[in-house]
């Protein structure tokens, strides 16, 4: 078999480690907005993704709360959710801490005994 790489591990000229080449782009609905965005608009100069922008500003201006929410998300970010937890759902849990192996032994046989 030839060698494709010189003594340095360098590729020869001509030769290369991929010979499938570089793999196709894949096509996902992502990748196809990423390059349709970027082509050029209809406007002065913009890309297509800047005038889309433009006209969500136009339309938060008019006062539409969806672009303004769509703006406000964008630029501060979502606001955190918290959540918040009734202590008095949270069914008591014996403290174990102070049982020997012992006894902890005996409580475990005792209860796979009830759960049988």
């Amino acid at each position: 078999m030839k060698e494709k790489k010189d003594n340095a591990g360098q590729f020869k000229p001509g030769q290369s480690g991929n010979v499938s080449g570089r793999p196709k782009k894949e096509y996902t609905v992502s990748n196809l907005l990423k390059e349709i965005s970027h082509e050029k608009g209809k406007g002065e100069n913009y890309t297509k993704l800047e005038e889309i922008v433009r006209k969500v500003v136009d339309l938060a201006i008019e006062g539409k709360p969806w672009a303004i929410q769509f703006i406000a998300d964008r630029t501060e970010g979502k606001p955190h959710q918290r959540l918040t937890v009734d202590d008095d759902r949270v069914p008591d849990v014996p403290d174990f801490s102070s049982l020997t192996y012992k006894q902890l032994e005996k409580l475990y046989a005792a209860n796979r005994k009830t759960s049988n």
